[in-house]
């Protein structure tokens, strides 16, 4: 469990980390990265021992990813997994499965963007896209694959499990099914 910062640091890390916030909502990230390195700074060592550390850590981590910078992004939501950040959340992730898309290890971001998908669904992706630069065969084959998993399951587990209840309901009133000639007691 991660200890509360003394009163004056706090005070200091929330204010940097939401004028950070604000600058992310002007999308000036290379100001809302200064202001989250500057609160990452005043969290004392070990600084995964402290509460707001992976928050900040994690608005770093972002930042850099809006910058461009994959590689430091990437390291850095490494070190939020190694302080105690969950495997599974669906923004970490998101995020490590993106840097690795745009630093051309596909096989690591198919990894994470599906762990992504399954701990936040398909709504994790929306509004999210490779870089500019580049069209990423990856993320096209992801979306369509995503788009496959969506319908398959939209018709086909529906389908299973109405066929479920129908053969249960005949096993009850003791109709034949495919795959037993007498009801179950």
């Amino acid at each position: 469990m991660a200890r509360p910062l003394p009163n004056e640091i706090e005070r200091e890390v929330t204010r940097l980390f939401e004028e950070g916030e604000a600058f992310v909502d002007e999308e000036d990230d290379a100001s809302a990265l200064a202001c989250f390195e500057a609160a990452w700074k005043l969290i004392p060592e070990p600084k995964e021992a402290w509460q707001h550390a992976l928050q900040v850590l994690g608005a770093v981590a972002d930042s850099h990813f809006h910058l461009g910078d994959y590689e430091v992004c990437s390291r850095e939501m490494q070190l939020v997994l190694l302080s105690g950040g969950e495997p599974g959340h669906p923004f970490i992730t998101l995020r490590l499965g993106q840097c690795y898309l745009e630093l051309g290890l596909e096989q690591q971001a198919s990894n994470w963007l599906v762990t992504a998908m399954m701990s936040g669904g398909v709504e994790v992706f929306e509004g999210e896209t490779p870089s500019g630069d580049q069209d990423h065969a990856a993320w096209n084959c992801f979306a369509a694959l995503f788009t496959s998993c969506l319908m398959i399951s939209s018709i086909v587990i529906p389908s299973l499990w109405a066929a479920k209840f129908r053969i249960r309901r005949c096993r009850r009133i003791g109709v034949a099914t495919a795959t037993t000639s007498s009801p179950d007691t």
